[in-house]
């Protein structure tokens, strides 16, 4: 299941994803923006139904609109990211939302997440404002920390769980087909064209 990791600069989309897939990261308070994708996967078990989430992060693409289609191509889930301590990156939320519409379609399992929880003293959105938005646009909301690792698995368990419900029941015996055997001739007019 494609899964695409959405947001403004800097509100820590790649170190999310490094702490859900990898439980480390090298946390050092710079910001530097990679003009690569960032790729990784990740099985998931939600009630006994195994999930692999692939997930993809856009590093810098916000800039390469061009790109933006590509990206979202049969994207069937959206971590959609906001810093909790910038309003700005908060208030870019619909302009994600139709993006995501645009070039994902509507379609789409949604997890609206506040990132930078542990900065708790320069937080500039509260929760509830967080959680109306995410009701209004039909997304779930989770607030997490990718610095200390705070709710981080929550985020990904969330959306999976939805996903979950897209993987077709398994039948216990499989389904077998005839197989019909056709024999092409070659034609040399449109009367003396036949298969057999």
């Amino acid at each position: 299941m494609k899964v695409i990791v959405v947001g403004d600069l800097g509100v820590g989309k790649t170190t999310l994803l490094l702490r859900y897939t990898n439980d480390r990261v090298a946390f050092d308070n710079t910001f530097e923006t990679t003009l690569t994708v960032y790729f990784s996967s990740k099985i998931v078990d939600v009630s006994g139904v195994k999930v692999k989430l692939q997930l993809w992060d856009t590093q810098g693409q916000e800039y390469r609109q061009t790109m933006a289609k590509g990206h979202y191509r049969n994207a069937v889930g959206i971590v959609m990211v906001f810093d909790l301590t910038r309003k700005s990156s908060f208030d870019n939320i619909q302009r994600w939302l139709n993006q995501v519409h645009e070039h994902a379609g509507e379609d789409v399992d949604i997890v609206l997440v506040g990132n930078k929880l542990d900065l708790v003293e320069g937080r500039a959105i509260d929760h509830e404002t967080a959680s109306s938005l995410a009701q209004t646009i039909g997304a779930m909301y989770v607030e997490c920390s990718a610095k200390t690792g705070a709710n981080v698995d929550l985020v990904f368990t969330s959306l999976a769980s939805k996903l979950a419900n897209r993987v077709p029941v398994q039948q216990e015996e499989p389904v077998r087909l005839q197989s019909e055997t056709f024999v092409e001739v070659p034609c040399f007019g449109k009367d003396t064209c036949s298969s057999f």
